[in-house]
């Protein structure tokens, strides 16, 4: 299986639509190592409203998007939670950047957050919410044991 990875740099600042300027590889087998593919710059129409978004080229739809989201690992809810803590509005206007679908182009609209169950690679310490051998109908499961920083999650509204 070939993965690659792909570096996408977007213009910077509020503007009526988008354009990829550089795009960057680097393959599985490390023939390229973060090499420019030197592509001609693609350029994103302007946004249409709310819930409306489907990719096009040349004039052909090929998939309609619903939304598009990120991952929120414990590193990131401890992040976002000292920084709730340490300033207030602009915590709030980083959730609005993220998750408003009403700021076009001012804002990243996600839709959708994962959480990992259980600690992963970003968690600053091990834990699970059933380590219980053999528990398969989850009698022990629990979330107390996830650190206090992720609680916050769900919890806000915007709007």
């Amino acid at each position: 299986m070939r993965l690659y990875n792909f570096i996408v740099l977007t213009s910077v600042g509020p503007v009526v639509s988008q354009r990829i300027w550089d795009i960057w590889q680097t393959t599985w087998n490390r023939s390229n190592l973060f090499t420019s593919l030197k592509l001609p710059p693609i350029s994103f129409g302007t946004p249409g409203p709310i819930g409306d978004a489907d990719i096009v080229v040349d004039t052909r739809k090929y998939q309609q998007m619903d939304g598009f989201g990120a991952s929120l690992t414990d590193s990131s809810a401890l992040v976002l939670n000292d920084f709730k803590s340490s300033n207030s509005s602009g915590y709030w206007s980083l959730l609005y950047k993220l998750f408003d679908p009403t700021e076009a182009v001012s804002s990243a609209a996600l839709s959708v957050v994962r959480v990992p169950i259980g600690a992963s690679d970003f968690s600053a310490s091990g834990y699970t919410f059933d380590d219980t051998w053999n528990d398969l109908s989850l009698s022990a499961f629990s979330v107390d044991r996830a650190p206090a920083s992720l609680l916050f999650r769900g919890r806000h509204r915007l709007g």
